[in-house]
């Protein structure tokens, strides 16, 4: 069985957190989207202003009280944190702070580290992050320990799946990509414009076997993101294992459910959970949670 803390051979050396510090222009567009102006076209021309005043290169900002290093040319996340208005996924974040107990925290799609830092920003005494994408394992690591929370934050480099093996990832390519996208869906399963797209053999977990090799005891909360395949990581594993494995909290990203080919939020409430919150994006469910809009 692969190891919790994997070899990381070559792996390309980074100048340390503060080398990307935008200049005085990026710092002024960047506090005019903390105004609270950037949204719509506004929030568009302040990304065609940075792209001229700074470059696309990396930057490296202070949020929420976290050093981030941001790519905000070829991530999605990324873009949004630096040239958005709104805390990112305040709603989201909110329901795990209300969590009594703050233990272990599983991030499935943790791309540049975003929620696996929050959830240590908020208690959570350990998080696995979970990312196949080797581009943004370098990220993910990098502010990581940017923040000194290598103790506390296990990566794994790998894809969850239904089974143990190898998989394909398929990951955008070009220019102006967002490398978040990146999937273990064949390209007919996958939606949207075809674009260009490269390709790389990654080893897939699935979620029981980890939680087994880390000796959890249990799971308090898990959020999960990877384009369309939530099914085959989770619907197997909320199927089968004992209640106490059962994570207390689920942030569920349903953007792509209609390339699901079962519907995991149906399994989920038929195992106990309940909606309490829900966004543009994701589906916040809580294990014998009250449903959204019912009686008390």
């Amino acid at each position: 069985m692969p190891s919790l803390e994997p070899q990381r051979p070559g792996r390309i050396p980074q100048p340390p957190w503060g080398a990307y510090t935008p200049p005085l222009p990026g710092r002024a567009l960047h506090g005019l989207a903390r105004l609270g102006m950037a949204r719509g076209p506004v929030k568009r021309a302040l990304r065609r202003a940075w792209r001229t005043a700074v470059g696309v290169g990396p930057v490296d900002i202070v949020h929420r009280g976290l050093r981030l290093r941001l790519h905000p040319f070829d991530n999605t996340i990324d873009a949004k944190i630096l040239f958005g208005s709104r805390p990112r996924e305040r709603v989201e974040l909110g329901c795990l702070a209300r969590l009594p107990r703050r233990g272990l925290f599983l991030d499935i799609g943790a791309n540049c580290g975003y929620y696996t830092l929050m959830a240590c920003a908020l208690g959570y005494e350990r998080v696995i992050a979970v990312e196949p994408n080797p581009l943004m394992q370098e990220r993910l690591r990098f502010n990581v320990e940017a923040n000194g929370l290598e103790s506390r934050v296990t990566v794994l480099p790998c894809a969850l799946g239904a089974s143990e093996g190898r998989c394909t990832l398929s990951v955008p390519a070009g220019t102006d990509v967002d490398l978040g996208g990146a999937s273990v869906l064949p390209d007919q399963e996958r939606m949207g414009p075809t674009e260009s797209r490269w390709t790389v053999e990654v080893p897939m977990r699935t979620l029981a076997d980890v939680l087994a090799e880390a000796r959890a005891r249990g799971l308090d909360a898990l959020k999960i993101d990877v384009e369309g395949a939530e099914d085959q990581v989770l619907c197997g594993f909320v199927r089968t294992a004992p209640s106490r494995l059962l994570p207390r909290l689920v942030i569920l990203e349903h953007v792509n459910r209609a390339r699901w080919r079962e519907d995991v939020l149906d399994l989920l409430a038929a195992r106990g959970y309940g909606p309490v919150a829900r966004t543009r994006a994701n589906t916040v469910l809580r294990l014998d949670a009250t449903p959204a809009g019912a009686p008390g």
